[in-house]
């Protein structure tokens, strides 16, 4: 799938922007407009074009409502939200357009499931001195399972409600989806940074439902977690007992490993100063470029040196064992940030007989980083997986 044949990073974030179409966050016709104007060597250009498309529609969506058009509104304003978060996604961490468009696509986002017809609560998490904000849908059954659903290296958890949410909700699930340290609000409000030991912020989140919510956490609570969340939720499953199962996709055993097994160039360049690496990567491909600039953003330390220490330390290869969960490992053969090499290592430090994995090549277009050309498919893997465990429990 081409959109930009120069570009592998405006390439994947395009086809991930799309992919959530099924759950009304893009429209085919929106983005084919928009990339068709996007000068692929200029995220000036990237910024400019999405952000024009969600301002449109953003007014649209105020007439609509206006109107009294409701459900039109609230699937315009759906769009909105994807739409911003996209535009925001490779403006530089701290130019100023970054935490302005970041609330705009959180205030379209929170105004559409304000006029939705779910159960649904805006939540702040306390959390170590500060909030991690977030939504919880409660399912209309009192035993409901739980999903809670994290990100990674650069989502937010409105963007979760696309990648999976949405879904699960359909399915009857109550839904947590939240930002962590390192992630989404907690990352642009506080400049909290992400942390190895995310059993923590996940504690916490449970915490948060057994005493502030209905929610039984007695009940089945599964875990999910998306891209460097696959990394997450391992470090969570193998310390958090309440959790009944655990989905890992993608699979980031050692992610300092992963990435300079995908792209060695980064391992050099994290060897420079910040200055140096800064001057460096300016000749480097976008996604070089991109991948660095939110690296030195997301990560903690003085330096980069002391960055790539804490990335070291978020290798999960001698705590897999302690998983005790049945756990699903998701794999997409022409994944651009995860090797093979990670899934095997998962597998190989955890019980085989809790182990589920699948695998994707190109047949269904889901073979890419988290299965973004066909988020369908991802999740009824996801989804029937997660019924089998639920009926071998009740059997």
């Amino acid at each position: 799938m081409k959109f930009f044949n120069d570009n592998e990073a405006f390439n994947f974030e395009t086809i991930r922007a799309l992919g959530y179409a099924n759950y009304l966050g893009s429209s085919y016709g929106e983005v084919n407009e928009i990339v068709k104007k996007i000068d692929s060597k200029s995220t000036d250009s990237w910024f400019n074009e999405w952000n024009s498309m969600a301002q449109l529609l953003n007014k649209n969506a105020s007439e609509q409502i206006q109107n009294n058009h409701i459900a039109s509104a609230y699937k315009t304003l759906l769009r909105v939200s994807n739409y911003y978060r996209s535009a925001e996604f490779f403006l530089d961490p701290y130019d100023n357009r970054r935490i302005k468009v970041y609330l705009d696509s959180v205030d379209a986002f929170q105004k559409a499931m304000r006029i939705s017809k779910y159960d649904v609560s805006i939540l702040n998490i306390p959390f170590d001195g500060y909030y991690m904000n977030g939504y919880l849908f409660k399912s209309k059954y009192e035993n409901a399972p739980t999903l809670i659903y994290v990100g990674g290296y650069d989502s937010t958890c409105e963007e979760l409600y696309f990648s999976g949410g949405a879904e699960a909700i359909e399915r009857d699930y109550n839904v947590l989806i939240f930002d962590g340290p390192g992630q989404g609000g907690v990352l642009r409000k506080y400049d909290k940074k992400t942390i190895s030991n995310y059993e923590k912020p996940l504690a916490a989140a449970i915490d948060y439902l057994d005493n502030y919510t209905d929610i039984n956490i007695n009940n089945f609570i599964g875990l999910m977690g998306m891209s460097l969340g696959g990394n997450y939720v391992a470090r969570a499953a193998a310390f958090e007992k309440r959790i009944n199962a655990v989905i890992m996709y993608d699979i980031f055993t050692n992610p300092y490993q992963s990435i300079i097994e995908k792209n060695r160039e980064v391992e050099k360049l994290l060897a420079l100063s910040t200055k140096e690496v800064l001057q460096k990567i300016e000749e480097k491909p976008m996604i070089i470029q991109w991948m660095i600039k939110n690296f030195l953003w997301v990560f903690d330390g003085k330096n980069i040196s002391e960055k790539v220490n804490n990335l070291k330390n978020m290798d999960v290869s001698k705590i897999s064992s302690k998983i005790g969960v049945p756990s699903l490992l998701l794999f997409g053969e022409d994944d651009i940030f995860v090797s093979k090499q990670q899934l095997d290592n998962q597998v190989k430090y955890m019980n085989s007989k809790l182990v589920t994995v699948r695998k994707f090549d190109n047949t269904f277009g889901a073979q890419y980083h988290c299965q973004v050309g066909n988020v369908n498919i991802l999740l009824s893997t996801v989804f029937d997986w997660l019924e089998e465990v639920m009926n071998n429990e009740n059997s």
